[in-house]
């Protein structure tokens, strides 16, 4: 069965840059869910609405859907409790899983929380309760899910309305598959587990499956998460000492560009993606929608290169940002940034790490 790696991620405090890349990208730090010990964040659509979780003083964890640019979020809860959202579609459907807090993908509840605020759990064509999780949508309302057999063994599948629709079936060798997201011409992104055991990511594209690995000498695993309908996906790969880092994947060059966030030394997740280039990231120095080629949440267009980027102090809660803005170039030099502003908040016994991919 799978086991999640950490049962979530603590909110950074406040802000931190990431690695100088070629060109022009721009950090947007998530307002947190105010009251909440932590805030993450998964999924971001056109309209720059983000779902994620956010932790209470007590570990319990909640889901949240709102404006990224204003923090204007409703907070809401499966009725099977621990929620945790991992993605939403344009029309503001939301998929994700509950009863997070066991940490056994196997009995997890996958849920599709609709537009008007009701919940489905995620059943097969029989109307079978399914287990595991559901996460990226395509346009149509389509999502890509997986859930754990009587072997356990993963298997993954597209759907929509809460029903799963179709199994995902690969001609790569493997033991076990996910699918995590989905365009809307029908290309799928995911892992698999090869027959070795190793998490690989893939791509089926034109009813093609292609096994993606990031090219980097330590890479140990790598995951695709996220797909847009520009061509670009997002994934995750961890090298031999547990680090996990993330990328940009062109599908029609084949080439992969690193997401740095300066400060993270642990783990760095890229997740849901939207048309615009904007990234829904996690990581051990704080949760962003990272900007790329498009414009940030609240902020009209990118700031040339080099440039910081303002946000209105009236759009932040108090307890966040403090008297800086909450937009960064990545170019900003950490050293600069206060140690309160890139310190992990955290509960205590926490411990930050990376979430199940």
């Amino acid at each position: 069965m799978t086991k999640i790696l950490m049962n979530s991620v603590a909110l950074v405090g406040l802000m931190a840059a990431c690695g100088a890349p070629a060109s022009a990208a721009t950090l947007f730090q998530i307002i947190p869910v105010q009251g909440s010990a932590s805030t993450n964040v998964f999924g971001i659509n056109k309209s720059q609405t983000i779902t994620g979780s956010w932790l209470d003083s007590s570990g319990v964890e909640h889901g949240y859907v709102g404006t990224a640019a204003t923090g204007s979020y409703t907070t809401f809860d499966d009725p099977t409790s621990g929620t945790e959202p991992r993605g939403l579609d344009d029309s503001g459907n939301i998929g994700g899983f509950a009863n997070s807090q066991v940490g056994v993908a196997s009995e997890f509840v996958p849920f599709e929380r609709l537009a008007s605020g009701k919940f489905k759990t995620v059943v097969n064509t029989k109307g079978k309760k399914l287990n595991s999780l559901i996460q990226g949508f395509d346009g149509r309302g389509v999502f890509g899910g997986n859930y754990v057999n009587g072997s356990n063994v993963d298997v993954a599948y597209l759907g929509q309305n809460a029903k799963a629709t179709k199994i995902v079936k690969l001609s790569l060798g493997n033991t076990g598959t996910a699918a995590r997201a989905v365009d809307n011409a029908g290309d799928i992104v995911g892992w698999y587990l090869n027959t070795s055991g190793i998490q690989t990511g893939f791509l089926v594209s034109g009813g093609n499956a292609t096994s993606i690995s990031y090219p980097d000498a330590s890479e140990a695993s790598t995951v695709m998460e996220g797909i847009n309908n520009k061509a670009i996906a997002t994934g995750q790969w961890t090298d031999t000492s547990g680090i996990v880092y993330s990328f940009t994947y062109n599908l029609a060059t084949g080439t992969f560009k690193p997401i740095k966030i300066r400060g993270a030394k642990s783990f760095t997740q890229a997740w849901g993606i939207n048309d615009l280039g904007e990234i829904a990231v996690g990581s051990d120095a704080g949760f962003y929608i990272y900007c790329t080629k498009s414009t940030c949440p609240g902020t009209g267009p990118l700031a040339a290169e080099g440039k910081e980027i303002s946000v209105p102090k009236a759009l932040m809660p108090s307890h966040s940002c403090a008297d800086r803005a909450c937009l960064v170039d990545v170019s900003q030099d950490p050293l600069k940034i206060p140690a309160r502003m890139r310190a992990p908040i955290l509960k205590p016994g926490q411990k930050t790490g990376p979430l199940l991919p």
